[in-house]
């Protein structure tokens, strides 16, 4: 059993608690897509060494590269804090990685927030300066089934992690 068949479960479990639902759409590589707002976040796992959890937000689609969007994004990313900013294939991308040996579910919460709190602030700005489309035009009201909730109160904290494949978990 890979690292990755070993964790691929805690991942999803802890995405089903997250959003309060017991079924989850993936895609064929097994990536989930949760709508936020204006965004939608992406959280995929990769087949790396040491394994990744990727979380990503395509926060405009249909962006020429500049040198002036270059640089802005370089400008947001010197201050931003656990995710960066970047253009690829015509796209305005916000992503953080995490180490998935070692998550938790207060890592995968924040690093969604976070993902998807900055294409909200964002892409609207972005859009009026360097042109491109959001994902979706309207942002949506309350959390329904299968979106994911306002962040916790910092009180409420989960120390569980991930089975590891080292110590005999199959």
């Amino acid at each position: 059993m890979t690292k990755i068949q070993v964790i691929r479960p805690y991942v999803e479990k802890t995405v089903k608690e997250l959003l309060g639902t017991e079924q989850l759409e993936a895609t064929d590589d097994g990536t989930i897509p949760i709508r936020r707002g204006s965004t939608a976040v992406y959280v995929r796992l990769m087949d790396e060494e040491p394994p990744t959890l990727q979380v990503f937000s395509p926060l405009l689609q249909g962006v020429q590269k500049s040198p002036e969007l270059l640089e802005r994004l370089n400008a947001i990313n010197g201050s931003l804090r656990f995710a960066r900013l970047f253009w690829v294939a015509d796209k305005v991308v916000v992503a953080a990685e995490l180490d998935a040996e070692t998550l938790d579910k207060e890592e995968i919460r924040t690093a969604v927030d976070v993902v998807s709190g900055v294409a909200d602030d964002l892409d609207d700005q972005l859009r009026t300066d360097f042109g491109g489309e959001v994902l979706f035009p309207e942002p949506i009201g309350e959390p329904a089934e299968g979106e994911l909730p306002p962040p916790p109160p910092p009180e409420e904290k989960a120390t569980e992690r991930p089975p590891s494949a080292e110590v005999g978990y199959l």
